[in-house]
């Protein structure tokens, strides 16, 4: 594939045009924009015309424009900005800046003379591009595939049944994988220095989680001497689970967002309450666990823990998220109903393992000191049902969200000191 553009500096107001050559199968391209600390992408996924494209940028800045595929052509250009401007020379300026703040030490022991690299091979993640967040970079790498289930289907086969059959390479299908990595790291030792990155990058991966409401799962992190070149496992990291995580990339305010939790002691537990909640797939668990995270979100604030939780959850939701307690919920519930049927919800997945429902497929628990709220709920049930079925489940996550991110801006260093 080669990609030539109609010219490298567009003003504002411009259309982006080009054409692609040695291209067969018509493959698409993409468009990336690139900045000081981390690179957008703009377009996934653009189809050619004739091998022709045209596209629009809002944003002015310096882009790259490349193949969909691997090992495919990459050509630069700027929009909006001075059209003297060697495009190529500034992008190349800017990845040699991030690599030089990148690579800097970072000390794990005060006393530490060892230098080391850690990798954190991670599933179902899937980024478009390479991200650097400070000092841990996220690196595309889908080469993870199911090998592992596979041989383990054919052993059992093998020893267990009467038939030859067994799955083929062919059968493999690659999973969205991705490398946490954070270089030149000062310890004492192997233990010290992966202990020290695991810990970071797994707060980069919790943000991740809440970002997306989805869980990624970490395979295996490894740390590399850079002396010695010896390779150690280390498996002093979080194991995730959980369902498809769609990378994307949230630039500054994602970075802050991790420069108060890394320091936070009690940040960090609320987006391990939050990923605990997303990596359970029943909708009435899942609601269990968020009414958890928003109950933990009151303690944050420093309401008062004599009150009632509704009570508490309540305040929290009215005086934080002025505007959504005003608009009515999900099928027109005011917020004070919708939070009493969540904590309703709760309250039946404590103490009995979620909800009953009788034959007419409605609550029939009498589970609550409240007759009202009971008769609330009951014309929404949940009974084994994914939780994207479940529009009580899919808003709570929306308000959870909101109130974490709200959280966290609570305790930024401009409000406290770190």
């Amino acid at each position: 594939m080669n990609i030539c553009l109609s010219k490298k500096n567009f003003s504002l107001g411009n259309t982006i045009e080009g054409i692609v050559t040695d291209n067969d199968q018509n493959d698409p391209i993409e468009v990336i924009k690139i900045t000081k600390y981390f690179d957008y992408i703009i377009y996934t996924e653009i189809v050619l015309q004739d091998n022709r494209f045209s596209f629009n940028i809002i944003d002015p800045g310096l882009y790259i424009c490349r193949g969909c595929k691997p090992d495919t052509d990459i050509k630069a250009f700027s929009y909006g900005l001075d059209e003297g401007i060697d495009v190529d020379n500034a992008i190349m300026n800017i990845y040699k800046d991030r690599e030089e703040s990148f690579s800097r030490e970072k000390y794990a022991d005060e006393g530490g003379n060892k230098h080391f690299d850690i990798y954190m091979f991670c599933e179902n993640v899937d980024p478009k591009a390479d991200c650097e967040y400070d000092d841990v970079r996220i690196i595309p790498y889908d080469y993870f595939n199911q090998m592992g289930e596979f041989a383990f289907v054919n052993r059992f086969m093998k020893d267990y049944t009467v038939t030859n059959a067994m799955l083929s390479e062919a059968d493999y299908s690659n999973r969205y994988s991705a490398v946490l990595n954070m270089v030149n790291v000062v310890a004492v030792d192997q233990n010290s220095a992966g202990k020290y990155a695991t810990d970071r990058m797994s707060v980069l991966l919790n943000l991740y989680a809440l970002q997306d409401m989805c869980n990624p799962r970490v395979i295996m992190s490894v740390v590399l001497d850079r002396d010695t070149k010896q390779l150690f496992k280390y498996v002093n990291s979080p194991k995730f689970s959980g369902n498809l995580l769609q990378i994307g990339d949230y630039g500054e305010a994602f970075l802050d967002y991790y420069h108060v939790c890394v320091q936070d002691k009690q940040m960090r537990f609320l987006l391990t309450l939050v990923r605990d909640a997303y990596s359970e797939m029943m909708a009435d668990i899942r609601t269990y666990r968020l009414w958890l995270v928003l109950e933990y979100i009151t303690y944050i604030f420093n309401y008062d823990d004599k009150k009632a939780e509704k009570e508490r959850v309540a305040k929290l939701v009215k005086e934080k998220t002025p505007d959504y307690y005003i608009e009515p919920s999900c099928f027109g519930l005011k917020t004070d109903d919708f939070l009493d049927i969540c904590l309703q919800r709760r309250n039946c997945c404590a103490h009995q393992g979620g909800c009953l429902v009788g034959s007419d497929g409605k609550c029939s628990t009498n589970l609550t000191k409240s007759k009202e709220r009971r008769e609330k709920c009951r014309p929404y049930p949940v009974q084994d049902t994914h939780f994207m079925n479940d529009g009580i489940c899919r808003e709570l996550e929306w308000l959870v969200k909101r109130l974490i991110y709200i959280a966290i801006d609570h305790r930024s260093p401009a409000k406290i000191p770190i």
